[in-house]
């Protein structure tokens, strides 16, 4: 029994019967038969086969059922803002794959720069100890390469510890 637990945990057996208890009789919902209640109506996306069945189903209930489109011409025509090309995107998590047919390696980054300006980073050597992976592996594997356009972006994420989680 429910209150026998809530009991053993320490709740009082006066919290019960006060929450039990309407507030307000009047406002106490009274129940009545499905056919006099009042329609509800949803509205779904069409999709042929499946929504008339759907819509039997739901008539049962006394739950009224409206469609829309799953695709609109709109949807599919009009674009007010133009892609943001891949090379100016920042703030993102990235995946670079060699161009060598027979190598399967791949770099996973983040950074919060636009992403050419990155791969350019990539690419040349550094005065300093660090290498990137990259420069590294076009250095000692001949004929290997990676290329900016078919770089992935995998996720957006404006901020910079969410973007690190993400990209390990």
């Amino acid at each position: 029994d429910l209150k026998n637990a809530l009991n053993r945990c320490g709740y009082r057996t006066w919290t019960f019967n006060k929450a039990l208890r309407p507030s307000d009789h009047s406002k106490k919902p009274r129940d009545k038969p499905l056919d006099k209640r009042k329609a509800t109506n949803i509205t779904i996306p069409y999709i042929e086969g499946v929504s008339e069945k759907l819509r039997r189903i739901l008539q049962g209930f006394n739950i009224g059922t409206n469609f829309k489109p799953y695709s609109t011409l709109r949807q599919n025509l009009v674009h007010p803002k133009d892609r943001v090309q891949k090379a100016i995107k920042s703030e993102v998590i990235y995946r670079l794959k060699c161009e060598e047919p027979n190598c399967n390696d791949t770099y996973i980054g983040e950074t919060s720069q636009p992403l050419k300006k990155r791969y350019k980073q990539h690419c040349r050597a550094t005065t300093s100890s660090y290498s990137s992976a990259i420069y590294h592996h076009t250095q000692h594997n001949q004929g290997h390469s990676f290329k900016l356009e078919a770089t992935d972006i995998l996720d957006r994420e404006p901020r910079w510890y969410e973007r690190g989680v993400k990209e390990a």
